[in-house]
């Protein structure tokens, strides 16, 4: 898995902090794939050449939303002496990696562009989330158990989280958030944490890969 790779590397030192990367190669190894959960995305993989023409199918989006969310947590529960502009950038990281998991890599203002102004890809990702509602209790208790298998604390709530994407009023604050996250991200102007994301993303694919192989 993610987090397998991260601990077997030898490496050390304060650019690949080991501890935050095997953690969050552990986060969106159990997240990556939130989005396919809907029934849009059980509908494709029994008929891709049909289902595939849905674009509710697209789980990237909404899996990197819930990304960010549980990294978030993760990181302000179990690496409490991080500074919170750290832990935020992290957090962005582990969002930036899953977003563009299952596609080409794009530039950091092309993502503002598609991921918090595409009104057509929001819409999606609130009726998505509405649909989620209807099984929050079933998803809560398997990333319950993902996260105490993992040896971490968390305690985050599937059903806030989905409230907070799934209507209009509600995806406005968080996207602006995660806007503000992204805005700081960029003007960082440090290419520390774009060797941090390129690393963390290519650990994803290596295991996401080999898992499916």
């Amino acid at each position: 898995n993610a987090r397998g790779a991260v601990v077997r590397l030898s490496f050390e030192g304060e650019l690949f902090d080991k501890s935050v990367l095997s953690t969050l190669g552990y986060v969106v190894g159990i997240c990556h794939d939130f989005g396919k959960a809907t029934k849009w995305f059980q509908e494709y993989i029994r008929n891709p050449q049909g289902g595939h023409k849905d674009n509710h199918a697209y789980h990237a989006s909404i899996s990197a939303f819930f990304t960010y969310y549980v990294a978030s947590n993760v990181l302000e529960e179990n690496f409490k002496e991080m500074p919170a502009s750290d832990r935020e950038r992290w957090s962005y990281i582990a969002y930036y990696v899953v977003y563009y998991h299952h596609g080409d890599l794009q530039d950091i203002d092309d993502n503002y562009r598609i991921a918090f102004r595409d009104p057509l890809r929001l819409k999606n990702i609130m009726e998505q989330a509405r649909y989620l509602l209807n099984i929050a209790d079933t998803l809560q208790g398997m990333y319950d158990n993902l996260i105490t298998s993992g040896n971490l604390y968390a305690t985050f709530n599937v059903n806030d989280f989905l409230g907070s994407i799934g209507f209009e009023h509600r995806i406005e604050e968080f996207v602006k958030h995660l806007k503000f996250a992204e805005i700081k991200f960029k003007n960082s102007q440090d290419a520390t944490h774009y060797l941090r994301f390129i690393f963390l993303y290519s650990v994803l694919l290596a295991a996401d890969k080999a898992n499916a192989s």
